[in-house]
């Protein structure tokens, strides 16, 4: 802990005090990823080798990625899923949904 994070919490501050001062979010300096980070991770995922081995596993992986960086995560749905990522679009019906209970 810094002086500086000692001093804002006061120097009777307990040690639990100062811990939590020091984990308060506004002295986080790191941003969250960017849109190329996060496809260079999966990119860096798919091609491990299990996901190699499973083309369906990746095609999963990178279509629920892609369509939550778009801003689209209401979207996946097992249907969605099947037709979309997987390409299960020929004979299914909305009715063979795997995404309901019972």
């Amino acid at each position: 802990m810094t002086q500086l994070e000692v001093g804002r919490v006061g120097p009777q501050a307990t040690a639990e005090e100062r811990a939590a001062e020091s984990i308060h979010p506004k002295n986080e300096f790191r941003d969250d990823p960017s849109g190329a980070e996060i496809h260079a991770a999966l990119e860096r995922i798919v091609a491990s080798d299990m996901f190699r081995m499973s083309p369906q596993l990746a095609a999963f992986l990178r279509f629920v990625v892609e369509a939550t960086l778009r801003g689209e995560g209401g979207r996946i749905k097992g249907y969605t899923i099947a037709v979309e990522a997987l390409g299960r679009g020929g004979g299914l019906r909305r009715s063979d949904r795997s995404d309901r209970a019972g």
